[in-house]
């Protein structure tokens, strides 16, 4: 039985935004320094898949995983109607509430965040903005720019179809591809493209079938020790549909100077067609920063919590821990 005598390990509601937010904290040192996760999505949590994963950082950071408005136990006490239109700024600000609150609480001046997917354009823009909040910014399944990321995805789905005659998911991406050419995202054009993904296990290398996607995905959040089922609110997305047709469509860090005043880390899955790894590394190679280097998961797709939970522990604990040791 892990040890937190020394540490935290506890979850609540805490005020973010105008609602109650779930923030889930653990740590075997309350010393150590604070990993605040930023999920993807979204609406994607992390919280009820952290068991499989994350017990190996906690002997090293004090982890805290934040559901987002909307999502998960944050959408069980909070509910998932929006009384307005959910905005990016209005998801900025609560993650600035959030590392404000973890500031305070921990008398910390600064903390660590680590974004998945979405969670990097949080992250990326955070860092970005708020760097004197910020030890350091570590990036994985990172978005760099929608539009393009969905070309690769298209071209690759096209050489996959290609090689084994699949003539009707040709003529399906035969209907995508004009998509692409639109002034802003169209949520049905982005659902089809993400269930192709899903389908080829370009999402998950272990689950992307109905049985595999019940042993790897939904047996663990079944057996998580801070969610129940009502936890998993499926049809939340629904309150992000404007901001991702309006703005997540459009988003392109390649627009910003590629340099940034604290250190940042890549770590990406060798067969991610969801957020590519292709353009990620290509960016994280041309990143300025204190301290940036880039981590290959293997035979690992765009959900490294499923696909390679030791490969990520070795690279938080091995690789990235010891870097940042400097800037702690």
């Amino acid at each position: 039985m892990d040890d937190y005598s020394n540490g935290i390990h506890e979850a609540s509601a805490v005020r973010i935004g105008g609602i109650d937010q779930w923030i889930s904290i653990r740590g075997k040192d309350t010393n150590a320094p604070v990993l605040l996760v930023i999920h993807g999505g979204p609406g994607s949590t992390l919280t009820g898949l952290s068991h499989i994963y994350q017990r190996p950082w906690e002997a090293l950071y004090t982890v805290v995983n934040w559901d987002q408005r909307y999502s998960g136990k944050t959408a069980s006490i909070s509910g998932t109607k929006p009384e307005k239109e959910v905005t990016f700024e209005m998801m900025l600000n609560d993650a600035v509430e959030v590392i404000d609150y973890l500031r305070s609480r921990f008398k910390r001046e600064k903390i660590i965040i680590l974004g998945h997917s979405w969670g990097t354009i949080l992250g990326a823009t955070l860092a970005r903005l708020y760097p004197e909040k910020l030890i350091a910014y570590i990036s994985t399944g990172t978005v760099v720019n929608c539009r393009k990321d969905y070309k690769l995805i298209i071209d690759q789905l096209e050489k996959v179809y290609k090689a084994r005659g699949d003539k009707k998911n040709l003529k399906y991406l035969d209907t995508l591809r004009p998509y692409l050419d639109k002034p802003k995202g169209e949520w049905e054009f982005m659902l089809g493209i993400n269930n192709l993904i899903i389908k080829e296990g370009y999402s998950s290398v272990k689950a992307y079938g109905l049985w595999t996607g019940f042993k790897y995905e939904l047996l663990p959040m079944l057996q998580s020790p801070e969610y129940r089922l009502r936890d998993f609110h499926l049809t939340a997305y629904k309150a992000y549909i404007p901001m991702s047709e309006k703005f997540q469509f459009e988003f392109n860090l390649e627009q910003h100077e590629n340099r940034y005043d604290i250190p940042v880390y890549y770590v990406n899955g060798d067969s991610d067609w969801q957020t590519t790894y292709v353009a990620a590394k290509e960016y994280a190679e041309n990143t300025v920063a204190p301290d940036t280097a880039f981590y290959t998961l293997e035979n690992c797709a765009h959900c490294w919590d499923i696909d390679a939970p030791d490969q990520m522990a070795k690279v938080m604990c091995e690789n990235i821990y010891p870097r940042l040791k400097k800037y702690i």
